[in-house]
């Protein structure tokens, strides 16, 4: 393999590190993804999105990584614990409305 040095080599030699960046931001992006670290992630392909932007795949992971960083954001909430007693219409605590409606009232 011989090399030759011309004005453009320099530019060959930033086109193929810029590349080489490229993967390796996509690369890691994904493995941060995979291990459920989705803001880390979530730079990663940002910033690969600025070296080569409007990439369709790229943008598809940043999407992917937004959504389980929102996902994981989300923290349910747990069910009231309710006595049993209050689990009945007929036991509800004074005060409350009745459960039926005026056109459910039955007829003699």
């Amino acid at each position: 393999l011989q090399c030759v040095v011309r004005a453009d080599s320099c530019l060959c030699s930033f086109v193929g590190l810029r590349k080489g960046a490229a993967t390796l931001r996509l690369a890691r992006g994904l493995e941060l993804y995979e291990r459920k670290r989705f803001e880390e992630a979530e730079v990663q392909l940002r910033s690969l999105l600025s070296m080569l932007p409007g990439r369709g795949p790229a943008m598809c992971r940043l999407a992917d990584a937004l959504y389980g960083r929102a996902v994981s954001l989300h923290v349910p909430e747990a069910p009231e614990q309710r006595p049993a007693s209050h689990s009945s219409p007929s036991s509800a605590p004074a005060g409350t409305e009745s459960w039926a409606t005026e056109g459910d009232e039955e007829e003699d």
